[in-house]
């Protein structure tokens, strides 16, 4: 449970005396965060360390905006390191009558990607609650490394409660959220919700979504009311020991190991196990659920590429049936059938998935999860 701190913004020159002021009347204590010069008339922005940031373990350093700890990123490969970086899966949730909403941010560096939208690599992507479920609000692209933009105006200045994710595939340094200079922001009480850890690859982060709410682990997170920490690493997840202590120390009620795509037949039969074991030995009584290699789609026409994809999902289904055999319970598998549909249309380039092909997914996994913790998520629905 969150304590309510209400910023009442007032005059630049005036802010932290009157902040100060207010908190010891009302018996609160806060550290007051100084408010960026905007270019925006009206505008005063707060920190958004200083609201309500989600979407990594709490291990984590409050500060900045890595998925894992920095001090372990010099046990882990380079490429991991560098994409833990990455903001994939994060989130700040905030509650304000603003009638308007903008953020300011800097990025690590802005790029682009071929087969991926500006948006979902380095924009922000507003939703808000509304009738019991999480709506679709706004983006905001990025200009370049900094960027200030209004993403929605003339709201009814109702106090909403709002859900801000974070790019995919950059890095982020700062990030503050803009509202009106008379409007009021709020931290959000939210209850304590089921945890899902998600360790995979590309595709986990979100590639190719068109936004960043519409990775699967962001789509997830909303169908079933849960925390689901997106550990996707781009062509990176390949089970290392280390990493299996570190999503074992994460909380969770379910873990789902994706990695399939970015491991040969070969290191899934050396590493699997013994990273199942890791993990195990950590939290001996969460699910696990193995996931298949969905069907890349030049898989149908590059018969090297129709082997090697045969072969990864053969391994981690032996994987699968030989922990099983070796008397591992709560272990639960998902085959790659009707992942990403059957029309040869859910990819952007063959193997990433676009909005259509992440959808489809979640319909699938959704209802696994469901299956395996009804208790958490209620039954599936046939």
């Amino acid at each position: 449970m969150h304590t309510h701190i209400i910023y009442r913004f007032k005059k630049r020159l005036v802010y932290d005396l009157c902040l100060l002021t207010t908190l010891a009347l009302m018996g609160l204590q806060a550290i007051a965060q100084p408010v960026r010069e905007s270019r925006l008339p009206g505008r005063q922005y707060i920190n958004a360390h200083d609201l309500l940031l989600t979407g990594r373990g709490a291990t984590v350093p409050t500060l900045g905006y890595n998925r894992i700890d920095s001090n372990l990123l010099g046990a882990i490969p380079h490429r991991v390191a560098e994409l833990s970086k990455n903001t994939a899966g994060l989130q700040v949730d905030f509650i304000t009558n603003s009638s308007s909403i903008s953020f300011k941010w800097t990025l690590d560096k802005y790029s682009v990607l071929p087969n991926m939208t500006p948006i979902a690599k380095n924009g922000l992507d507003l939703y808000a609650f509304r009738n019991d479920s999480c709506q679709f609000v706004a983006t905001a692209a990025a200009t370049g490394d900094r960027s200030e933009r209004t993403a929605i105006s003339h709201l009814d200045g109702t106090m909403r409660h709002y859900r801000l994710y974070l790019p995919l595939y950059s890095s982020l340094t700062e990030l503050y959220i803009g509202i009106d200079s008379g409007a009021v922001i709020q931290i959000p009480k939210i209850e304590k919700r089921p945890e899902i850890v998600i360790y995979g690859t590309s595709i986990t982060q979100g590639a190719s979504a068109s936004r960043p709410g519409l990775a699967y682990p962001a789509i997830l997170s909303r169908q079933l009311d849960a925390t689901v920490y997106n550990m996707g690493f781009s062509g990176s997840g390949k089970m290392e020991p280390k990493m299996a202590e570190i999503i074992g120390h994460m909380p969770a009620d379910l873990y789902i190991l994706d990695c399939v795509p970015n491991m040969t037949a070969d290191l899934i039969h050396k590493r699997a196990i013994p990273f199942v074991r890791i993990l195990r030995k950590i939290k001996p009584a969460i699910p696990i659920l193995f996931m298949e290699s969905p069907i890349r789609e030049t898989s149908f026409w590059d018969m090297n590429m129709k082997k090697r994809m045969a072969a990864q999902n053969k391994a981690i289904y032996e994987v699968f049936q030989s922990l099983k055999k070796e008397g591992l319970k709560n272990i639960y598998y998902q085959s790659a059938a009707d992942l990403s549909g059957h029309d040869h249309e859910a990819t952007i380039d063959g193997t990433h998935l676009t909005d259509v092909g992440f959808s489809r997914l979640t319909t699938i996994v959704e209802k696994k999860i469901r299956e395996i913790v009804p208790v958490l998520f209620g039954k599936a629905s046939d």
